[in-house]
């Protein structure tokens, strides 16, 4: 809009177009200051104890989004008053509207334990209603009297005396109070939204609740207004004065496509598909790009029975979207086509367990294999569907008790189309089921556990169009058949290596798309399981498939991802500057990274909660040092961040821990589940792990012995070669473990006196027990 609230006319052309490209050097950029900014630094540097320049200036930063600098500037008022609930509250709304949520809530803890009787701790209770409502009736009058008492805002007031009436069950006077509040001048139009819906909520009185809102709709135009009304009128089947109040409001703003689209949804629900069409082209005119009113033309034309416009317009959000599993599905019944997925699956399961059963195979644990099946389909444009069949057959009671309670461990997306078991006289027994965990209940030998579900999922991020997976071909339990099929439906080529023997790929064309196929009979059981045995993966076939080529792919992924999280903030300057008070320089790197290494052992515990360090991005090293808590990614990031401050040679290196085997990452894949670090002393590499506080420098525990790792350039132009490694015989500090016994042994009597000697990773333990302050626990 223009100075006077004109609509422009602005074009919608998307076509690239030549822009003249200017340089850094001819813009010659120079940082300017703010004038408001400027004037009340300016006066604040004259007279650092004036409060009202201090004030302005923290709202100039504010209201500028500066809020690094607003949060310094309330710090450095409170080395001065500490105990100041105005400038408490000031740092609270900093840290709030800077997106430290957590930073905020600390602040506002300590504000409401500190000096609850202020009046933003009060309001800050007031606003906590559940909390209020539950405090005991002498607590409760108390805290609204104190509330009341800590303001002069009429509606503080007239809202504890709300609370009062509610609370002692006094419906006229709530109806009092309410009648007060929608009749003030100054409540506004959200207030007055809320308290009318008071009135249905509470008294039960829908005819006032809609009167106040028209009412309040013909003097102001609010979406708090329109909704409420619009609900009331959608609720009771209104169908007109729904459509009218949507229309006359929603189309004010014809530029906005989420607003039309709710339209759009108006016009379907009442018949009128022809106007829903028009505001749909126009919303593609609006952003001819726009996914969601591709979905909603091919609704639309479906409901006008137009099929084949239906399809065409799904077909495009499909080329478009990354990937809408379920729309897909719809396109195929609507094509009336056979799905692909039906063309490559084993048919009719039943035939086939009464041709299988009995199968006569040895096995171990009571337990046959007759059929395991997967079946996948990889889309172009991202997403995986899954089929899966798994049947068992039962041949002693501890089979039984192996296979009595099953959970195939599913979430999001799935429909389980079998989960049931086949008498020998080819009855049917269906599991109890509670979402993908099921019990079997009266199994005998002989029976048959048949079991057939589906499942579809897709992620985001740079990979959202890739998969990787192994799958194990061999087990403890004998297989009959086993089968592996990958539909890729992009030309993508699908990349796969098999580990401890040979298992040949099929390929062939399932309606034009590229099929893989891996199946093999008659796969005999490993034996016996025995402690200290090697991974299956390390000793059975296992299929790895991957569409990523190059663990490059991956490193650099990651390397963006740390990348983005590195600032050298303030904390961090802290930081460094107490792990060299004197600098660096004249270090040996040596010195460098153990002085590093101490820090982060020293300072930080060890903590993975899955919703503070949950997925692949580490915390901010700013956070780490914050919280003093961390895990490994988070230790990681901290220590390559004061690494390259102090001049030293460090990158993180992500690990999958030996106990998963060195076979089970062949494949470009994301599946690592610990992070390191590697660092170069003198030009040697030296690997450092940072999770375990008691662990001596240059030592690693025996997890990461055999471990596969990634090296994660720092910089992603860094020259390396990107490939996998097995972490063995890596320049660490050697484990000991010696013992000395002096034993004297008399007639009567027999004394003896053992000295452990521990070091590098072998100490950890002992050296945690020399920790804990409990006695007991060091003698045990």
């Amino acid at each position: 809009m223009d100075i006077n609230g004109n609509l422009l006319a602005l074009g919608n052309e998307l076509n690239n177009k030549s822009y003249k490209k200017g340089t850094t050097a001819s813009v010659n950029a120079k940082t300017l200051e703010h004038p408001m900014e400027a004037f009340f630094r300016n006066k604040l540097k004259s007279n650092p104890n004036d409060f009202l320049s201090f004030y302005g200036l923290y709202h100039s930063l504010q209201h500028n989004a500066r809020y690094k600098e607003t949060i310094n500037l309330v710090k450095e008022q409170l080395k001065k008053n500490p105990q100041s609930s105005l400038l408490n509250t000031m740092l609270m709304n900093a840290y709030t509207e800077s997106d430290q949520g957590d930073e905020a809530l600390k602040v506002m803890e300590n504000l409401m334990k500190n000096d609850p009787d202020y009046y933003q701790s009060l309001i800050l209770e007031f606003s906590d209603t559940d909390k209020l409502m539950n405090l005991d009736q002498q607590e409760f009058r108390k805290k609204m009297s104190a509330i009341q008492g800590a303001t002069n805002l009429n509606t503080i007031d007239e809202m504890c005396d709300l609370f009062i009436a509610l609370r002692n069950e006094e419906e006229k006077e709530a109806e009092k109070i309410l009648d007060r509040l929608v009749k003030d001048e100054r409540t506004t139009i959200k207030g007055l939204a809320t308290y009318a819906g008071f009135y249905n909520s509470i008294l039960n009185d829908e005819k006032r609740y809609e009167q106040i809102l028209t009412d309040a709709h013909k003097k102001y135009h609010s979406w708090y207004i329109i909704n409420n009304l619009a609900g009331i009128y959608s609720r009771e089947n209104r169908k007109q004065e729904w459509e009218d109040i949507m229309k006359t409001n929603l189309l004010r703003y014809d530029f906005y496509n989420n607003y039309l689209q709710r339209m759009v949804y108006v016009y379907n629900e009442n018949k009128k598909y022809d106007e829903s069409l028009k505001l749909i082209n126009k919303g593609l005119k609006n952003y001819p790009d726009a996914l969601r009113l591709r979905s909603l033309m091919g609704d639309t034309y479906l409901k006008l029975e137009n099929k084949k416009e239906a399809i065409k317009w799904y077909e495009e959000k499909l080329d478009r979207s990354l990937s809408d599993l379920s729309l897909r599905r719809k396109v195929y019944d609507l094509k009336g086509i056979t799905d692909p997925m039906e063309k490559i699956k084993t048919k009719d399961h039943y035939k086939y367990i009464e041709k299988n059963r009995d199968s006569g195979m040895e096995n171990n644990y009571g337990l046959n294999i007759i059929l395991e099946e997967n079946n996948l389909m990889l889309y172009s444009r991202g997403g995986v569907r899954y089929h899966g069949t798994m049947i068992y057959e039962v041949t002693t009671l501890n089979g039984i008790e192996s296979i009595k309670e099953y959970n195939l461990g599913l979430g999001g997306n799935y429909m389980i189309t079998k989960s049931e078991i086949v008498k020998k006289d080819k009855s049917i027994e269906p599991a109890e089921r509670s979402g993908s965990s099921m019990v079997f209940n009266n199994l005998e030998i002989g029976d048959v556990v048949y079991l057939d579900y589906e499942t579809e999922y897709y992620t985001y991020g740079r990979f959202y169009k890739d998969y990787d997976n192994v799958y194990n071909v061999k087990g403890y339990h004998p297989i009959k058949q086993y089968h592996l099929r990958v539909i890729t439906e992009s030309d993508r080529p699908l990349y796969h290596e098999v580990v401890n023997g040979e298992i040949p790929v099929k390929k062939y064309k399932t309606d034009g798309m590229q099929t893989y196929e891996w199946s093999v009979k008659d796969v005999a059981a490993i034996t016996l399981a025995e402690d200290y045995m090697k991974n299956l993966v390390d000793q059975t076939e296992h299929i790895h498939i991957s569409t990523l080529k190059d663990w490059k792919d991956i490193s650099e992924w990651y390397s963006d991802l740390v990348r983005s999280q590195i600032e050298i903030e303030d904390e961090v300057t802290a930081a460094y500057n107490t792990i060299f008070p004197n600098g660096h320089d004249g270090k040996s790197d040596d010195e460098k990274a153990k002085a590093i290494y101490d820090y982060i052992t020293d300072e930080f515990t060890y903590s993975y909660v899955s919703f503070k360090q949950s997925g692949y991005v580490p915390q901010k090293p700013s956070k780490t040092i914050k919280s003093k808590l961390g895990d490994c990614k988070d230790f990681s990031t901290l220590f390559v961040t004061l690494a390259s401050m102090s001049d030293l040679d460090a990158n993180l290196v992500l690990i999958l821990t030996s106990d998963y085997g060195e076979n089970a990452l062949k494949l470009p894949s994301r599946d690592f589940n610990h992070c390191i670090v590697k660092t170069k002393i003198d030009g040697k590499e030296q690997f450092l792990e940072l999770t375990d506080k008691y662990l001596p420098y240059k030592s690693v525990p025996g997890s990461l012995n055999h471990a596969i790792g990634l090296e994660i350039p720092y910089d992603k132009n860094d020259k390396m070669t990107n490939d996998l490694f097995i972490l063995q015989d890596a320049a660490t500090a050697p484990s000991q473990y010696n013992t000395t016994a002096y034993i004297t042994v008399k007639e009567d009597a027999f004394k003896a006196k053992l000295t452990t000697n521990l070091k590098a990773s072998t100490s950890s333990y002992l050296r945690s027990l020399a920790d804990e302050e409990n006695e007991e626990l060091k003698k045990r």
